[in-house]
């Protein structure tokens, strides 16, 4: 949902909230509490917050894109052709413990140390030599080439919105204070639509969003929960509507409203979740491995460190810093 908690608003009410009551208090009670913050200052900083925690995540986003996937993806090779080896490919280029000759095989010094005729045969029966040639990678690790090729796909998501995103910009950031709420809304939810348009795929179904709304908007018994909010959507609903609502002041001239980008990362990171949704409920038609999709839907984490939030804000961080 993108919105940076601190302590700062509640602190602010408090002290307005106070000056009411002496305000009516007698004359010789009465004062006034110092007040040197207001509520515009208070949303640019949280504005500024964002930035920065954005800024960390895509870090980390791209760190796994140039080291952690081409290391898994180099890897993938190497460690299929060492699955494909046989042991009778594995010969002693010496002779060991002075009785293994020179250039015997791993094959035969595992055969040569069964010495009871039995259990050779028993070694033989139970084919334990072909499950020593098995070359099908463990489950573990074909889950880990797995994940590694489906966030590689991502990633080429992620250039491609990062692309939309840099067009957007360069095509409204100039004029974008002068345009009118409903010239936003309209311009946001072709973006929107367009960058799900990258994260689906073109897959057929309920586009991943079909709509950008004001929050003021949003007629659901849920709505009065999500107004301090930047933005939000009811991604896993059932049926999923693609439906992005953003906090109606994005529509209004004022310092946190007409920076561009801070609306544009709004709509990116709730888009994003829409695509969560979308990949949870066909993982086959997404290519979503089981274990990314079963952590997009934990939500027993604080909301801060759920995988889907992680996810999300390292997606919108990506794309439109």
């Amino acid at each position: 949902m993108g919105r940076v908690s601190d302590n700062f608003e509640p602190a602010l009410v408090a002290a307005q909230n106070a000056n009411t009551i002496l305000a009516g208090a007698p004359s010789d009670v009465g004062g006034k509490l110092t007040i040197t913050v207001t509520q515009s200052e208070l949303d640019q900083l949280r504005v500024q917050r964002m930035t920065l925690k954005n800024f960390t995540d895509s870090i980390h986003y791209e760190v796994a894109e140039l080291i952690d996937i081409p290391f898994t993806q180099r890897l993938e090779p190497i460690m299929q052709a060492a699955y494909d080896l046989s042991p009778k490919e594995f010969r002693t280029s010496k002779p060991l413990l002075g009785f293994i000759p020179w250039g015997s095989s791993l094959e035969e010094i595992l055969f040569g140390a069964i010495n009871e005729a039995g259990l050779k045969d028993d070694f033989n029966l139970k084919e334990k030599t072909k499950l020593l040639n098995e070359d099908t990678p463990s489950q573990n690790l074909s889950d880990a080439i797995y994940d590694a090729k489906f966030w590689a796909k991502e990633f080429d998501k992620a250039h491609e919105a990062q692309k939309l995103s840099e067009e957007f910009l360069a095509k409204n950031e100039k004029d974008w204070e002068t345009k009118t709420p409903d010239e936003k809304q309209k311009l946001l939810e072709e973006y929107a639509i367009q960058l799900g348009e990258i994260y689906g795929e073109g897959k057929k179904g309920t586009p991943i969003v079909t709509s950008v709304m004001w929050s003021s908007q949003d007629t659901d018994s849920r709505a009065g929960k999500m107004k301090n909010a930047w933005g939000y959507t009811y991604s896993f609903d059932n049926p999923r509507t693609g439906v992005i609502f953003i906090k109606d002041t994005y529509g209004i001239n004022d310092p946190v409203s007409n920076d561009i980008h801070h609306a544009l990362n709004t709509v990116t990171h709730e888009a994003r979740h829409q695509y969560q949704s979308a990949a949870f409920d066909d993982p086959s038609g997404y290519g979503t491995p089981a274990d990314i999709s079963t952590d997009w839907q934990d939500w027993s984490k604080n909301y801060w460190v759920r995988p889907m939030e992680i996810d999300a804000r390292a997606m919108s961080a990506y794309v439109t810093i």
